[in-house]
């Protein structure tokens, strides 16, 4: 990535936990992992061209992203997958993968996969019922120790003491009772997850620290919408703001909306601003 402001090690290390609150799953998990790496992507692309993310190539490295994320989830507790085996999967090079993986995100494909098993240790770590031992083989480590030690130098303290941290972190969280700055919150959530199709109520509330039913009722106390209302309202005026300063696809700001659906993403914008979506750009 060309211009970056944060670094991915740096990105990574700055999210939450993002605890899962009922035993789903490691696809979840491994999802979360998905959504963060092309979050970070699309973020940093898009501040190499001006702010939007739209070059020709850009659906063809994030097909590429996708399938490099797809192996190494798939293979996040298997200790021998090493670069060897990520090359043989991705069927290229060594000197492609590096050089391909090095341009999309900053790091080397073997820190790429470290540090998502690290993410990935972290969201596990969550879940209090796994021993820190049984975290270490979850995330591809044969030896404790070496896991200790790796997580250590990471986040800057030990697994058990991040467990404990995030612990006393969780219970000091409330959602802000002023409703202006509580709406502004919110606001900024929604637009740093801005092209996440997924990230809705439940991504809301854990964000906030609080339930889905106390959230719901803020938000339509505040704005007179539901939340998944006010998320939809959000997205579609980033979508305007989109169209109103370029020529281009109506598709490609559709999905940079966070939208997978075209036609509804027209049907929604038309509803919100009384005119289609290819009309602010011909405007």
């Amino acid at each position: 990535m060309q211009n970056t402001m944060i670094s991915f090690p740096d990105y990574l290390k700055n999210l939450s936990p993002f605890p899962i609150p009922e035993k789903t799953g490691d696809v979840i998990y491994k999802k979360l992992i998905t959504n963060d790496v092309i979050r970070f992507f699309e973020v940093e692309c898009g501040k190499s061209i001006s702010g939007e993310p739209f070059v020709k190539a850009y659906f063809k490295q994030k097909d590429f992203l996708i399938k490099s994320l797809e192996i190494i989830t798939d293979h996040l507790s298997d200790h021998g997958f090493d670069l060897n085996r990520f090359t043989s999967d991705m069927c290229i090079s060594k000197s492609t993968l590096h050089r391909t993986i090095h341009s999309l995100i900053g790091v080397s494909p073997c820190d790429f996969i470290l540090y998502l098993r690290m993410r990935y240790a972290q969201m596990i770590l969550t879940d209090t019922s796994f021993q820190v031992a049984e975290v270490a083989g979850k995330v591809g480590f044969n030896c404790p120790k070496h896991f200790t030690y790796s997580f250590r130098r990471r986040y800057g303290l030990s697994p058990k003491l991040f467990r404990e941290k995030l612990k006393q972190s969780q219970s000091q969280v409330v959602v802000p009772s002023n409703d202006k700055l509580m709406l502004q919150k919110v606001t900024n959530l929604i637009k740093d997850n801005i092209s996440d199709t997924g990230y809705g109520l439940s991504n809301l509330a854990f964000d906030l620290g609080a339930s889905k039913s106390t959230l719901y009722r803020r938000i339509k106390s505040i704005t007179g919408l539901s939340p998944i209302a006010f998320i939809r309202s959000v997205k579609l005026n980033h979508a305007k703001s989109l169209l109103g300063r370029r020529n281009g696809d109506v598709l490609d700001v559709v999905y940079a909306s966070g939208f997978s659906d075209p036609k509804y993403f027209s049907r929604c914008f038309r509803n919100e601003f009384g005119v289609l979506p290819r009309e602010v750009i011909n405007f």
